[in-house]
């Protein structure tokens, strides 16, 4: 299998080519708010389709936060409109932030959304896993998946150590990257350490 290497870069960048399948990808976490595209798609190849990594619930979830963070409340219709999203992601999106914690939701006449949760002390890593997306970079690293291979040898290959070093580095990079800093970026932060990402 090919070599794969991975350089945590300066400027809180995590860039990791990934060599082998039909192309080679970076990922750069911090390419964010760019052409009103708050996320590169991250990703691999695997049988001819792209896995995302930072799935497009997770997206939608970070501008429907960047709308509720500059305004005291908001409609879904407010965010749709400002963030040009379909209405029914928006709606189960807020469903699952509401659940989490992260907004909170009036009704009736004059209701709406809201930001009920301090966006620096909640990380990227924490908003995928409330979208329910587990960031695997492939399907042996999951805690379920059951490798024939490896029950039969006992132990795990050479290729799953490697693979599960890949994961533990992206999940560091994602607890890094506070939501506050991922929306407004390490001049928005007033120079807080805990909020900017470490090389």
């Amino acid at each position: 299998m090919p070599e794969r290497k991975f350089v945590p870069s300066r400027g809180g960048c995590l860039r990791i080519p990934v060599t082998g399948f039909r192309n080679s990808y970076q990922f750069n976490l911090t390419n964010n708010i760019k052409n009103d595209k708050l996320i590169d798609n991250i990703g691999i190849w695997r049988k001819g389709e792209r896995t995302l990594l930072i799935t497009r619930e997770t997206d939608y979830a970070l501008r429907v936060l960047r709308v509720l963070s500059g305004v005291e409340q908001a409609t879904t219709k407010d965010i749709c409109d400002e963030e040009l999203l379909p209405q029914q992601f928006v709606y189960k999106i807020i469903k699952r932030l509401n659940r989490a914690g992260l907004v909170g939701v009036s009704r009736g006449s004059g209701g709406g959304c809201r930001l009920t949760a301090d966006l620096k002390t909640v990380s990227l890593y924490d908003l995928a896993k409330i979208m329910d997306s587990d960031n695997c970079v492939c399907e042996c690293v999951q805690p379920c998946y059951r490798c024939a291979a490896q029950e039969k040898r006992g132990e795990p290959c050479a290729t799953n150590r490697q693979f599960r070093e890949i994961q533990n580095i992206l999940d560091d990079e994602l607890k890094k990257r506070s939501l506050f800093w991922m929306l407004f970026g390490p001049e928005k932060t007033n120079g807080s350490s805990s909020d900017l990402p470490s090389d």
